[in-house]
């Protein structure tokens, strides 16, 4: 990884927030350039906390508000490799995936699906890195309380996941992020959200090739030393990992 950075500090370019802190346009504009990314690292004086902001060519040049997930630890290296991860390929959203809907005996499709999942082991994704399928994804895809459509759904979708997570995604969110202390460590731990919007799928029926909203959910965990600054060979002392946590697709015309 090559990171471009701008260090940044004082009341116009960022404000500390109770939970984050607000990156102002004026630092943004500095920071923008028309060929390449640039990381802006802004440095509260009052706390000597730093936080991090990515902007891109396309950025739009306004006040942002961050979390708290935008202070810089151990763990902003494996964030700037996801905003880093921006499609350089026409391959990407799932292109030239087509996903056969599957029909007759459910409990014969989960029982070869299941053979097939766990024999997957892990994926590379651009924006995760290798992403493990592991019990828990299939519990909660199939756990007794979801809806029969989109436990079927998901076993149409399994045995295409590995050409899918290999492209980069059409839209990549964070839906919810925790961070807490324990003995000498610190653990954070996030869900992603990637939508593959270029998969289609087909059916017997008359419905022929339809378009799909494929949606891969992934939980991200990370441990590094409450000493990190001071930590020699820091990259010994962190941990992380990736799982899957659910996938299934919709069709374009559901709301």
């Amino acid at each position: 990884m090559i990171v471009l950075i701008q260090v940044k500090s004082g009341a116009t370019y960022g404000q500390r927030m109770p939970q984050g802190f607000n990156l102002t346009s004026a630092a943004i504009k500095a920071a923008k350039r028309t060929s390449h990314d640039i990381c802006v690292i802004w440095l509260c004086r009052e706390t000597n906390e730093a936080f991090w902001s990515y902007v891109h060519p396309d950025s739009r040049i306004s006040t942002r508000t961050y979390g708290s997930y935008h202070r810089v630890s151990p763990a902003t290296l494996y964030d700037l490799a996801r905003c880093m991860s921006k499609a350089t390929t026409n391959a990407f959203g799932g292109t030239g995936v087509i996903i056969r809907r599957k029909e007759g005996n459910y409990s014969n499709q989960r029982k070869l699906v299941h053979t097939g999942y766990k024999n997957i082991g892990e994926v590379f994704s651009p924006a995760l890195g290798n992403i493990e399928f592991t019990r828990l994804g299939w519990r909660h895809m199939f756990r007794a309380n979801r809806a029969a459509k989109y436990k079927q759904f998901s076993l149409d979708l399994i045995p295409y996941l590995d050409k899918i997570i290999t492209q980069p995604s059409t839209d990549h969110a964070i839906t919810s992020n925790k961070e807490w202390a324990s003995g000498n460590f610190i653990y954070r731990s996030t869900e992603h959200l990637l939508k593959y919007e270029k998969v289609r799928c087909s059916a017997k029926q008359k419905m022929g090739i339809q378009p799909i909203t494929v949606i891969i959910k992934a939980i991200e965990e990370i441990r590094y030393p409450k000493c990190w600054q001071a930590s020699a060979m820091l990259s010994q002392h962190i941990d992380r990992r990736v799982v899957l946590k659910s996938a299934y697709y919709k069709l374009k015309d559901e709301s």
